[in-house]
């Protein structure tokens, strides 16, 4: 057997090993977040666009109760918000103080925002490696950055890093084709609170 055929045999062990190792460590993760049965937190929003040379600042709170409650809300510099429970949901704001009513299989906007956040607050590591090809940039705290599959998706690349309880999220980073990109930073989590988190308006 030839040197090359050798070394690229031992190569492509090496890597399937690291990769069964790094999916193992990434099952742990999903496992560890499973635990967390209700969660607040609070936000700040970053969007940096070419076009503006300041960048976009918006801060709000996040609420999320198994099985399928979210609420998300600014708070500043406007007061805005959604939320969801089952099959339906609610949206308002502080401009025209309507709060409007709508339902999430007849709304595909929504019903994909609502998918987003759950995969990325319950860490759904079979949706995510379906969608998306990962690296590892740190273990400790995880920092990941994920590229989608699908060539027709306007995003890049994401990356994600978790607190160092490696339970929760610590931001999210949004990078699109042309570079703009959107930055959450969570901070203040609670989770399995005892008192109720406020649901819909």
């Amino acid at each position: 057997m030839g040197k090359k055929l050798i070394f690229s045999i031992f190569i492509l062990a090496f890597s399937n090993l690291s990769f069964a190792q790094n999916l193992n460590f990434l099952k742990q993760i999903e496992s560890n977040i499973q635990n967390i049965k209700s969660l607040k937190c609070n936000f700040t929003q970053e969007k940096h666009l070419s076009i503006f040379k300041k960048v976009l600042i918006s801060k709000g709170k996040f609420y999320f109760q198994k099985p399928d409650y979210l609420r998300w809300e600014y708070t500043e510099p406007v007061k805005m918000g959604f939320c969801f429970l089952k099959n339906t949901g609610k949206s308002w704001n502080d401009v025209d103080k309507k709060i409007k009513k709508f339902n999430i299989s007849e709304n595909r906007q929504m019903a994909l925002i609502k998918q987003q956040i759950i995969v990325w607050t319950t860490f759904n590591l079979k949706w995510i490696s379906s969608q998306f090809s990962f690296k590892i940039l740190s273990k400790n705290p995880l920092k990941l950055q994920l590229t989608p599959k699908q060539k027709n998706i306007p995003l890049k690349y994401l990356k994600l890093q978790f607190n160092k309880d490696q339970q929760t999220l610590h931001s999210l980073e949004l990078y699109e084709k042309d570079l703009d990109f959107t930055r959450l930073i969570f901070y203040n989590h609670q989770i399995n609170l005892k008192e109720s988190i406020p649901f819909c308006p």
